[in-house]
Formats: structure tokens, C-alpha cells, sequence
């Protein structure tokens, strides 16, 4: 994926002060901003939103050094700025299909990668508890508003928001996908 250079201890807590200099509104607002990057690589459909988010930290910790001196205006804006370069980079780099259980349809007996696939995802959405499936298969369902409706009404049955919803859903999904490709890598 994107080059990954870990930061130490230092480099982390250099970064908490530059956020704000009591610790405990620091890590308020490190966890504020690392949940709204993960839900912008969500939106923008990136399976793996959490590396990418820590990515983006990775990378403001590097440059710190040189910009904590000069930088004016929200931090929070010079996340999003990087946020937005590593999103690029992962498009770049993308090269696998989503696989979401309305889009994979047999269209004939003799296209055998079509049904190796769909019998993958069968058999992985056997391995979700049961929950998990109908909840998965029920988010895909129907078309325009009534998807939508049945999004907010399974939403709030749940008790959590449409975009804790979301995130579950790209959770599952994304365990799915990997499932489904083992599966057709031992096909």
C-alpha cells in the first residue's frame, strides 16, 4: 500500500502539544480528527480507512519539525490537506474490485469466475452470524428511497447514527472481501 515509516513516542507526543498544549483537550481533538478522516476514507470507499487515517498522522508527525513554527490557522485543516494527498495515492494504487453482494450475479451456467465468486460470497456470508448477514444483505437491498429508508430505520433500531451504520457495514464488507478472496484464491 502507501509507504509506511512508523513514528516513535516523541514524534507522537510533539504532535499532541502542537494540537493543544493541555494534554487531555490534545487527545480530544487527535480522536476528533482521526474519526472524521476514517469516515472521509469511508465516503471515498477505501477498505482499509483506519491505516489510511494513521497514514495521515504518520505523515503530520514527520513534518512537524517544520511547520510548527509557521503554521497559522486550524490544524485541523492541515490533516484534511494530507487526507487528501493519501487519498490520491491510494486511488492510484487501488487496483482490486469492491465486491458487494448486489453485484455479483451468475449470468450463465458456463461463466465459471461469476459463479466461483458468488459461490465464495455465499459461503462467506454463511460464516457471519446471522445479524451480521441479513443486516449486510438487507443494506444492499432495494433501490432510491426506499434503500434509504430502510438505512435509517435499521439505524435507528440498532440505536447508533447512519454513519455508525456505515462504518459497520464497510466493517463487514470489507471482511467479506477478504473471505470471498481467499476463497477464490483456493478455487
Amino acid at each position: 500500500m502507501l509507504k509506511k515509516n512508523e513514528i516513535n513516542q516523541e514524534d507522537f507526543e510533539n504532535l499532541l502539544d502542537w494540537l493543544d498544549e493541555d494534554r487531555e483537550i490534545a487527545a480530544q481533538k487527535y480522536e476528533a480528527i482521526r474519526l472524521r478522516l476514517i469516515k472521509i476514507f469511508v465516503v471515498q470507499k477505501h477498505f482499509d480507512a483506519e491505516n489510511l487515517a494513521d497514514e495521515v498522522f504518520d505523515r503530520v508527525c514527520r513534518k512537524l519539525a517544520g511547520i510548527v513554527e509557521t503554521y497559522q490557522g486550524k490544524k485541523e485543516l492541515y490533516f484534511y490537506g494530507v487526507a487528501r494527498k493519501v487519498h490520491l495515492e491510494a486511488q492510484n494504487q487501488a487496483k482490486t474490485v469492491e465486491l458487494e453482494p448486489n453485484q455479483i450475479v451468475i449470468k450463465n451456467d458456463e461463466d465459471g469466475e461469476s459463479n466461483i465468486y458468488y459461490q465464495c460470497l455465499e459461503n462467506c456470508l454463511q460464516k457471519l452470524s446471522a445479524d451480521d448477514r441479513n443486516l449486510v444483505i438487507g443494506y444492499y437491498q432495494n433501490e432510491k428511497s426506499a434503500k434509504i429508508d430502510y438505512r435509517k430505520h435499521t439505524a435507528k433500531s440498532m440505536g447508533i447514527s447512519i454513519d455508525n451504520l456505515r462504518i459497520k457495514i464497510f466493517r463487514l464488507r470489507n471482511s467479506l472481501k477478504k473471505c470471498v478472496l481467499r476463497c477464490v484464491k483456493v478455487a
